[in-house]
């Protein structure tokens, strides 16, 4: 995808990405120094309501049928809480759109910044991960961004030198930020009938 000129450097991308390979054939987070990495988990402990991303990975992992209860409160709502709960709505009713689709589909182009990208709700500050569950939601309620060529213009401008993505135009590339903005930008393609 471009815009204004400006078009994903794949071949960089890709060499990013591959500086990480392991032997093992996992990805490191950072290129490999010949450095031991260890892979630990933690619990945070924390119980602030109900968490709509740890459902839906419990919910795929073990086949279950979950109810995604609760209703549309966007004061307490991210984008990235929102997606994961139309995935559970998806699993729950199966080609039943949820009732408060509009209401959802304003605050969604609300979460969109003057620099094109979406923040974690509205008017918060713009990170690719927000670009690319905001973009994945709506697309899972049959709608698209207010200004989707401002949103694929921050998200290209994220992509650095070293050919990866970070959070914003200001920090560094990471494989995870990398991610995020090759699926917000497949969304924008597949709005605008791109391949």
């Amino acid at each position: 995808m471009a815009v204004r000129g400006r078009a994903v450097d794949l071949a960089g991308l890709e060499a990013f990405v591959m500086q990480r390979l392991r032997e093992d054939g996992g990805f490191a987070a950072t290129p490999l120094l010949g450095l031991s990495l260890r892979l630990q988990w933690r619990s945070t402990g924390a119980d602030d309501g109900i968490d709509y991303e740890e459902r839906w990975y419990q919910a795929v992992l073990t086949g279950e049928n979950p109810a995604a209860d609760g209703g549309f409160t966007p004061p307490r709502w991210t984008v990235k809480q929102l997606y994961h709960y139309l995935r559970l709505q998806r699993l729950a009713q199966p080609g039943h759109a949820p009732s408060e689709t509009e209401k959802m589909v304003r605050w969604l182009r609300r979460c969109q910044a003057p620099d094109g990208g979406f923040g974690f709700f509205p008017h918060t500050t713009s990170y690719i991960e927000n670009c690319h569950w905001a973009l994945a939601a709506l697309a899972l309620l049959d709608s698209r961004p207010g200004r989707p060529e401002s949103a694929a213009a921050f998200i290209l401008a994220c992509q650095t030198t070293s050919g990866g993505f970070s959070r914003n135009s200001r920090a560094a590339p990471f494989l995870d930020s990398s991610r995020h903005a090759v699926q917000g930008l497949r969304h924008l393609a597949y709005w605008s009938g791109s391949p």
